[in-house]
């Protein structure tokens, strides 16, 4: 039996944020779940480590806010290289993030800045995903997630996820992936040598019925809005992507736009701007 003195201290201990945290120059490698991790942190930072073969996530600031993450290197991840989810306020700037499922990952955040960094082969560079591909609840605001000057190319790897997770069933040969998600900026970006497409802006429920059927909003109803709403895809330079793409029925582009609006879908989808990106040439295709 606990006393109840005993059942307050840890009721005190899982209430406490830890405030000011900060790690530097270290190397994590090979644990089976994840390498560094935040939960319920007020004021973080990641400096100069690195991150080896931690096999669910390498980098994951969860639960946390006001953070820094600079200069890491994290790679060897069956699920993610970064993740940031449920966090707000969260600057990501000069990592090297490869070797994984995922390169760099936002969920259920609010205001992420992520610059300068080398994102490459991994099977998806960057993925911006709706709740449901969350391990946290949707919060009232999910917006302004900024992905801007930064390297991501050669995300080919043959899909190395464990079998009948969410990550298992994207495709090899995106640069950059927006599924169901409304308000974010990318811009700037230098995309290139992605086999299936440089930049994909999707709704969810069209995303995951592409994946795997049976994870379709049918089966599993989105929690929120599935469609991509009043994102700015602006000034990204596109070269070689869409040269090999996977046999799922659609071309290969360095820009994919793709909802399913009704009364097909319940993705109408607006807003979405696609601007002054280069070379003049690049290849796009789209659902309207």
């Amino acid at each position: 039996d606990v006393s109840d003195e005993e059942l307050a201290k840890a009721q005190a201990c899982e209430d406490a944020t830890i405030n000011n945290f900060y790690i530097r120059g270290f190397t994590v490698e090979g644990f089976p779940r994840n390498g560094i991790q935040t939960r319920w942190v007020e004021g973080f930072e990641f400096i100069r480590n690195e991150s080896a073969n931690n096999l669910n996530n390498g980098i994951y600031p969860t639960l946390s806010a006001n953070g820094l993450v600079q200069n890491n290197v994290s790679y060897g991840s069956l699920d993610t290289a970064m993740w940031v989810a449920g966090s707000e306020n969260v600057r990501v700037i000069g990592n090297e993030l490869f070797g994984s499922t995922i390169g760099f990952e936002i969920t259920v955040a609010n205001n992420v800045w992520v610059t300068q960094n080398r994102i490459y082969g991994n099977t998806v560079g960057v993925g911006l995903f709706h709740p449901n591909a969350a391990g946290n609840p949707p919060t009232a605001v999910m917006a302004n997630w900024v992905i801007e000057q930064n390297d991501i190319f050669d995300n080919n790897l043959p899909n190395p996820a464990v079998s009948g997770t969410f990550q298992s069933a994207l495709p090899p040969g995106i640069g950059i992936l927006l599924a169901g998600v409304s308000d974010h900026v990318i811009a700037k970006n230098t995309v290139a040598d992605n086999d299936f497409v440089g930049i994909a802006v999707l709704g969810w429920c069209t995303a995951v019925s592409l994946g795997d059927p049976a994870r379709n909003c049918v089966n599993a109803p989105p929690i929120w809005d599935p469609s991509a709403n009043n994102n700015r895809i602006s000034q990204n330079r596109l070269s070689g992507n869409g040269g090999a793409p996977p046999p799922i029925g659609l071309p290969g582009a360095d820009i994919l736009y793709l909802q399913t609006p009704p009364p097909f879908g319940p993705e109408p989808g607006t807003g979405n701007c696609f601007e002054k990106n280069k070379p003049s040439g690049f290849t796009s295709f789209a659902s309207t």
